[in-house]
């Protein structure tokens, strides 16, 4: 009998506690939350906040670079020929200082006349001047910010460097490869001692440079031998959500996982798409593929409208803080690269090209649906480790050009050679990464390291092949 009492008492008091939590579910939560626990109330709301806030520093840490293309299509190179000698600006900093002076005051084309003519060239290049060099060949109309035009607009021509004539007023816009060029003249705003006192102000990062005639063009080594600095960098990610989300506005996309094969990668590959997108993702690689469907009727593109189209998705999704160049098109496929300090970046060790982001515009076709094919890597640099930095030797021109005679190379099948940084294979779950100073050869259109030349277990087979006397 007593223990009926006893739990007539527990039953009695849960039936009475369930109907308080009952009344405050319904009337009153915010007291039931205060009886609780008195700090519960502050608490709450910090939650309730906290996703929306973390979604706000997410996108404001991780934005994409605000880079127009016109940034993207500078020169690489600043040369001054005076006294018989060529020295190089070398300094990334002049460069940008030069462009802002050239924005302000264009040169002008009374005519447009495509001339080609070789004495008037070397005459030219033989008399004090400034060399503008780019990283690629350039349509001339993408280069009219710094182009007043007083006659007709100007047509398809493309350009590789400009020539500024000290000792005139006249500007030669070049092709190397055709050795064709369009004659302007400089705006009469623009003082030639302003370009000569920017370059003395950087006269301390001039280097004494000679000239070698390589397959399509000219390029400038150093004579001495230099020093550049190896440095390490914290690795980001770009979340592959902020990504989607960017993508895919609305979440109206399949997802599918591509766990066939025995492949990590393909064990990994995620695959988000719609009708008009299909973005592949590889975690293993943190590359990403886009595929862009046309809902338009296609249109014909000229190359100048080709690379305004090739820089769409760059300008929506390039998450690199750093420079970025447009460094030339092979058919229908546009390369961009990155740049540190100046200097271009590649990954000739990785497999996939951490320096290179590639858009393959497709040709209008009344079978064609696919506008273009984009692939970005993901992983972006973050902060400087600045006491781990190296300093390293760079071998001089002459010197590099002796090791590639002596390798068996001859310099009319190289394309071209130029100081880099090199993106080290080993980025320990891409959370470091070292930037290595190298120099870079480029021969039948692909990019290695000087050392891999030397280096005959690194050769392909074709290369090794055609230069069988390697040691």
């Amino acid at each position: 009998m007593k223990r009926l009492s006893i739990d007539t008492i527990f039953l009695v008091f849960f039936f009475v506690l369930s109907l308080l939590f009952t009344y405050f579910l319904l009337f009153d939560l915010q007291i039931l939350q205060e009886w609780i626990s008195p700090d519960s109330t502050a608490s709450h709301t910090v939650v309730h906040d906290e996703p929306e806030q973390a979604l706000d520093e997410t996108l404001n840490y991780y934005s994409v670079s605000d880079a127009t293309l016109s940034d993207l299509l500078i020169p690489d190179h600043w040369y001054i020929y005076t006294d018989q000698t060529v020295h190089e600006v070398a300094e990334c900093e002049a460069i940008d200082q030069l462009v802002k002076q050239l924005d302000d005051h264009p040169f002008v084309i009374d005519n447009f006349n495509i001339v080609q003519n070789d004495s008037t060239i070397t005459h030219v290049l033989d008399h004090p001047h400034h060399q503008l060099n780019f990283a690629a060949n350039i349509p001339l109309q993408l280069l009219g910010r710094w182009i007043q035009e007083n006659d007709a607009p100007t047509r398809n021509f493309e350009v590789d460097r400009i020539v500024i004539e000290m000792e005139g007023d006249s500007v030669y816009f070049m092709n190397s490869q055709t050795g064709r060029f369009v004659r302007g003249f400089l705006n009469n705003k623009l003082d030639l001692k302003e370009l000569e006192t920017l370059a003395q102000h950087y006269q301390k990062d001039w280097i004494e440079v000679e000239q070698y005639q390589l397959a399509n063009k000219d390029v400038y080594l150093p004579k001495a031998s230099s020093t550049m600095t190896q440095k390490r960098y914290l690795l980001d990610k770009v979340p592959e959500s902020l990504l989607v989300q960017a993508i895919f506005p609305t979440p109206n996309y399949v997802l599918s996982r591509d766990t066939e094969g025995n492949s990590e990668t393909s064990n990994h590959q995620r695959t988000y798409q719609s009708y008009e997108s299909t973005l592949t993702f590889n975690p293993e690689t943190q590359i990403l593929h886009l595929l862009k469907n046309s809902i338009v009727e296609p249109e014909t593109l000229s190359q100048a409208d080709a690379i305004v189209e090739s820089f769409v998705p760059v300008k929506l999704y390039n998450y690199w803080k750093d420079s970025l160049k447009y460094t030339g098109t092979e058919q229908t496929t546009h390369y961009y690269r990155r740049y540190l300090d100046g200097y271009p970046i590649y990954s000739t060790q990785t497999g996939d090209d951490y320096g290179q982001i590639t858009t393959k515009v497709f040709l209008p076709s009344a079978h064609q649906t696919e506008e273009y094919r984009f692939k970005m890597p993901t992983i972006i640099l973050q902060a400087e480790i600045s006491d781990e930095r190296k300093e390293v030797k760079m071998a001089s021109g002459p010197e590099v050009v002796d090791t590639l005679l002596n390798l068996g190379f001859t310099l009319d099948e190289i394309e071209n050679i130029q100081l880099g940084y090199n993106w080290g294979s080993d980025m320990q779950q891409y959370q470091i990464v070292d930037l290595t100073p190298h120099w870079f050869i480029e021969i039948n259109q692909k990019i290695y390291s000087l050392e891999e030349l030397a280096n005959e277990n690194t050769l392909s087979d074709e290369l090794a092949t055609s230069h069988e006397g390697v040691e």
